[in-house]
């Protein structure tokens, strides 16, 4: 997802809290996808 290594390490305190937040990531294809509907619109 383009995190580096040890990222969630330093922003969250627990393992499930670390789980959690990249649960919660949104990947870049997901994002340009969302782009692209937003520019299509008149």
């Amino acid at each position: 997802m383009g995190y580096e290594v040890g990222h969630t390490k330093t922003h969250c305190s627990t393992r499930n809290d670390r789980l959690r937040a990249l649960g919660n990531s949104v990947v870049p294809q997901v994002v340009e996808a969302i782009g692209y509907a937003i520019r299509s619109v008149p």
